[in-house]
């Protein structure tokens, strides 16, 4: 299943893990009323088939309130990062010291990576809740 917003492109794959790409002719800045359309879509589109999330950080700047809200009304589902550049992933990584979050979150150079530790974040979580 695939979708849009004004600032994202979004996929559900059949394992449950969306991919989110940011749109090609948005520009930014990523405010409040941008990161409310984009978990909005989330929750409509995805329901109760969202096991894991990818998210290719977005060329532009996502403020402080978009961060916050992001933070704290993102479905609590494993979360991975995907940087393209070295710069991307270098700030991201300082990003998340300084974050406190109850969801497994890393960052990575591919996705690829990104999506292997996804799934195994998964079955770790599947299997902790049949326990």
């Amino acid at each position: 299943m695939k979708w849009n917003t004004r600032a994202m492109q979004t996929e559900l794959n059949e394992e449950g893990i969306i991919i989110v790409h940011p749109m090609p002719d948005f520009k930014g800045p990523e405010t409040l009323e941008i990161a409310k359309e984009n978990l909005d879509s989330l929750k409509k589109e995805a329901r109760d088939k969202l096991k894991g999330a990818l998210f290719h950080l977005p060329p532009y700047y996502v403020n402080a309130e978009a961060t916050i809200y992001y933070g704290k009304n993102s479905p609590q589902v494993p979360v991975a990062l995907v940087g393209n550049t070295f710069i991307k992933v270098m700030v991201g990584k300082f990003l998340l010291s300084l974050m406190t979050s109850k969801r497994p979150i890393k960052i990575f150079n591919d996705e690829e990576s990104a999506l292997e530790w996804l799934r195994k974040k998964i079955k770790e979580v599947d299997i902790s809740k049949s326990a």
